[in-house]
């Protein structure tokens, strides 16, 4: 009796983009994490350290994509309920702090965040290509 090997291709496909989202997601976490502590622009309320969030936007084929952002965009105000009070938070000038103005030197907190992290991001990559070999 000759033995048969069944390969399941969907699973196989399954289980890497499962690890795939997983490790992209703990990058993610990583990156907002960094970026939230080492945010050098500390104002009162801390609105800008409290914009700085993780959001999954979905890319099509049920793939999502992780963003790592900081501010508003198109003009929304996040809202941060604190301890005591809720802050109203709409740090317009978060992009100005990361890449610096005619008039201000930049002070980034995100590259260096991202550059903090993304050796660890790479070699997780390789190592999940070598696992589905």
């Amino acid at each position: 009796m000759a033995s048969s090997v069944r390969w399941y291709p969907q699973r196989a496909v399954r289980a890497y983009e499962r690890a795939l989202s997983q490790a992209v997601e703990s990058s993610a976490v990583q990156v907002w994490s960094t970026a939230r502590r080492t945010s050098a622009f500390k104002d009162r309320t801390g609105s800008l350290r409290h914009s700085i969030r993780i959001e999954k936007v979905p890319v099509g084929r049920g793939r999502i994509k992780y963003v790592v952002a900081a501010g508003t965009i198109k003009n929304r105000a996040y809202v941060w309920k604190g301890a005591d009070r809720g802050v109203v938070q709409n740090p317009y000038y978060a992009i100005y702090l990361e890449l610096g103005t005619r008039k201000m030197m930049a002070r980034p907190f995100m590259r260096p965040a991202w550059n903090k992290h993304k050796y660890k991001f790479r070699s997780a990559l390789r190592r999940l290509n070598r696992r589905f070999r």
